[in-house]
């Protein structure tokens, strides 16, 4: 016999539970909905944050350098020497915060969406036995008894 896993050892736990009232699931569910809202606008947030960042970046590297050298023609100019410290920085700034939208924000949101995703099947499961147990009930009771 096969040795049960962890998963399924916990779905056998959360099965031996009575099932929740139709109140305490909608309450469950609204939460669940806040958080994924919740994730979503700070995912949503923080992704366009990064856009904004690696745009401003390029625009930087690209244009700037050239209207630069083209104003500086001879003299130093004080914006030429302060250019790379800048560059530096909001290329630090920027992969900042690029690791931290793949690393916390859009796992965040993904978990929120699965964990909703999942109290909606484990809700169809909880409606699918009351619906068998009332089909159940309702052949017993017009069913003839039998004599023996």
């Amino acid at each position: 016999m096969a040795k049960p896993t962890h998963k399924t050892f916990a779905e056998h736990l959360v099965a031996q539970d009575p099932p929740l009232t139709e109140q305490q699931y909608r309450e469950h569910r609204m939460q669940l909905e806040k958080a994924l809202t919740n994730a979503s606008r700070r995912e949503f947030r923080v992704r366009m944050t990064v856009l904004v960042l690696w745009s401003l970046y390029l625009i930087l590297v690209m244009v700037v350098p050239a209207l630069a050298i083209g104003f500086a023609k001879g003299g130093q100019n004080k914006f030429l020497s302060a250019y790379p410290l800048v560059m530096y920085l909001l290329l630090i700034v920027t992969l900042v915060e690029t690791v931290s939208y793949f690393v916390r924000f859009l796992p965040a949101r993904l978990r929120a969406g699965s964990a909703l995703n999942r109290n909606t099947l484990l809700d169809l499961d909880r409606r699918f036995t009351e619906l068998s147990n009332r089909i159940d009930q309702a052949t017993k009771e017009n069913r003839p008894e039998q004599k023996p």
